[in-house]
């Protein structure tokens, strides 16, 4: 458990360059995100998800969001006083949910720790057996080493008995000699055949004397011992609490996105574009089964440049939201007269986006260059990079690589989902 509050607690740092009315505005929503994901399944990670994100609305209203240079602007109050009454609702859910949690942790931990017993245990067997294995073959070489010695003993006691016989009786062997017959001797064996029985000679004053090789006692391997070395029992690391880890908390969901939503964004921008101004909306959607899907794109009032567009009276954006229920998915913005990208002042509008929703993307549309793609910022390079700066305006980043923002692939284009266009402006 004391892993998932502290993932709770790295997510919920607050960036001082991001308006902080914005932050109160997406308290309830993150709140709504969780109870959507909260439904009384039995799906662990997304439970573990959901009280991450409990707890990462408490942390960031009660610990992180008093920091911000806003937070005692009196204009803030009411919002913040609201935030705080979802706080304590995010704090009693997530009490609500640890038992739960607390016990598939648990359990998971007892699993991991009973199959890292067993891996152990056959690891302990199999090193057994392979030892096993190792002396018996010792043991059938000594033997085969005693047997090879005395094959050389007796060869010797018959070549000296040979050698006694012949110097005891040379009159005999004379006579036969000279009767023209022979008496058979032993040959010695030959070099080669001592060298293939494994035998080999060392020098002993001035004579050759062949011994008996000694066993190889050491044997390395599987194809020594036939018995493939044990592997070590599976190191779980951090696992072994039964937390998912930060990866798996991570994990991105599917985001549906309908295809025709880009060619009419394009298309209501187009007095804008000629006029080399920006146009932006937002992309509002809700929870699937597997993710999430933009169900509304709503165009805000809003005031833009060449190159860079800003939400006005985002009250009304809100409000809008709460009534419909819809999530903030992320926002699509024109780039008049360049390709697409994003420019430092959008990594650093996306990283908010993405800050309270992991799957928040930003879709860029070059109508010059009759062009589209999509973007998130890097994880976790390009939001930690993004979250450290305090610079305003078009800017510099250090530490571009690796890149700051990528394509996304989280992201589904479709044809046959509808959608509604909502123009505020």
């Amino acid at each position: 458990m004391n892993r998932l509050v502290e993932i709770a607690e790295q997510q919920a740092k607050v960036c001082k360059e991001f308006p902080l009315r914005r932050y109160l505005k997406a308290i309830p929503e993150m709140l709504r995100r969780a109870d959507l994901d909260n439904d009384g399944g039995s799906d662990m990670l997304q439970l573990q998800k959901c009280y991450v994100l409990y707890m990462r609305i408490a942390m960031l209203v009660t610990e992180n969001m008093p920091t911000h240079p806003e937070y005692r602007n009196p204009e803030h109050a009411a919002d913040i006083a609201k935030a705080k009454r979802v706080a304590r609702s995010a704090l009693d859910r997530a009490a609500e949910l640890k038992p739960r949690v607390k016990a598939h942790v648990e359990a998971e931990a007892a699993r991991l720790e009973e199959e890292r017993k067993q891996a152990a245990a056959e690891a302990a067997r199999q090193e057994e057996a392979q030892r096993r294995q190792e002396e018996a073959q010792r043991q059938q070489a000594e033997a085969l080493h005693r047997e090879k010695l005395e094959a050389v003993r007796l060869h010797m006691e018959r070549t000296s008995a040979t050698a006694v016989a012949a110097v005891a009786a040379p009159a005999a062997i004379t006579r036969e000699q000279d009767a023209g017959g022979s008496i058979p001797a032993a040959p010695p064996p030959s070099y080669d055949t001592l060298m293939a029985d494994g035998i080999r000679p060392h020098e002993s004053g001035s004579s050759a004397v062949f011994t008996a090789a000694p066993p190889n006692s050491t044997t390395t391997g599987p194809s020594a011992t036939g018995v493939a070395t044990a592997p070590p029992p599976p190191s779980y690391g951090d696992a072994v609490l039964g937390c998912a880890s930060p990866e798996e908390l991570d994990q991105l969901r599917n985001v549906t996105l309908p295809r025709a939503i880009i060619a009419q964004f394009t298309s209501l921008a187009r007095d804008n574009t000629r006029r080399n101004t920006e146009t932006c909306a937002i992309l509002c959607g809700t929870k699937t089964t597997d993710g999430f899907i933009v169900t509304h794109l709503v165009v805000p009032k809003q005031e833009g440049t060449s190159d860079s567009c800003q939400t006005l009276q985002e009250e009304e954006l809100f409000d809008l939201q709460d009534r419909l229920h819809l999530l903030t998915l992320g926002w699509i913005h024109t780039h008049p007269t360049q390709t697409c990208f994003l420019s430092s002042v959008d990594l650093h509008t996306h990283s908010a986006y993405q800050m309270m929703l992991a799957e928040a993307i930003a879709v860029v549309v070059s109508p010059k260059y009759n062009d589209s793609q999509i973007f998130k910022l890097s994880t976790p390079h390009g939001m930690e990079v993004i979250m450290r700066c305090t610079q305003r305006g078009f800017h510099l980043h250090d530490g571009t690589d690796p890149p700051l923002f990528e394509q996304v692939g989280h992201v589904t284009l479709r044809t046959d989902v509808p959608y509604e266009l909502i123009d505020l402006r």
